[in-house]
């Protein structure tokens, strides 16, 4: 395995047991050295994975040592569903690889419709009203009546 993907492994279990709350909020993450004897990697190596932790927001660097950021209440109150969502992935034969690809793509998605906007004039005439989220919208419909006396 590549240095970059034992630290990236290294850290995708920091962040699992951080995330789980197996790692308390503002405990002490282990030292690279710790972490490097625990998880059979190099010290290097370990250093990136806990970097990584920080960069993510996991964690916080103090300069002397690392701890486990203050999780917020969102992720708390995520677990739930989480963890059942992981049940019926298990159930389902799922593995972790496929079901991260999915919710990565589902929220990829999300964050396109969330953030389309039509508001930049470049490519408004390009689409035409009925791509758009919500569909063309519905035509007003008056009561006056035209000279021939039909409405329209």
């Amino acid at each position: 395995m590549s240095e970059y993907g034992a630290a990236t492994a290294a850290f995708e279990d920091l962040a699992g047991a951080i995330l789980s709350g197996t790692r308390a909020p503002n405990s002490r993450l282990p030292t690279s050295r710790e972490l490097a004897r625990k998880s059979g990697i190099a010290i290097g190596t370990a250093n990136k994975a806990l970097g990584m932790a920080v960069e993510m927001g996991l964690a916080i660097d103090s300069g002397r040592e690392r701890h486990v950021a203050p999780v917020t209440a969102g992720t708390r109150e995520l677990r739930p569903a989480v963890r059942s969502l992981i049940d019926d992935a298990l159930r389902n034969a799922t593995d972790l690889e496929t079901l991260v690809l999915l919710i990565r793509g589902l929220w990829e998605q999300k964050n396109l419709r969330a953030n389309e906007s039509f508001e930049d004039d470049r490519y408004a005439e390009l689409v035409p009203a009925e791509f758009v989220l919500g569909g063309a919208p519905e035509p007003e419909h008056t009561d006056e009546v035209t000279s021939d006396d039909m409405p329209f």
